[in-house]
């Protein structure tokens, strides 16, 4: 499990959303994050230098999803 302070999200998510890369859709104490689909160019290098930041934990997610899928096949066969 990853952990991230949810008051690095939020101001994250904000920043975010002051460059038109993410609108924000607020209900009530929930949020959900749309990204939006961006052709200009400095906009797709600002969320690739994000993942590129990241990638650490990326893979870390990555690789707890596979090892999830992985052991599921296994139970599933027995």
């Amino acid at each position: 499990m990853t952990k991230v302070p949810i008051n690095k999200v939020k101001e994250s998510c904000a920043k975010l959303e002051e460059l038109k890369v993410i609108k924000i859709h607020r209900t009530g104490y929930d949020a959900e994050v749309e990204i939006l689909d961006q052709e200009d160019s400095h906009t797709r290098h600002i969320i690739d230098e994000v993942i590129w930041e990241n990638k650490a934990e990326y893979g870390k997610i990555y690789k707890k999803l596979i090892t999830a899928e992985l052991f599921e096949y296994i139970n599933e066969g027995k």
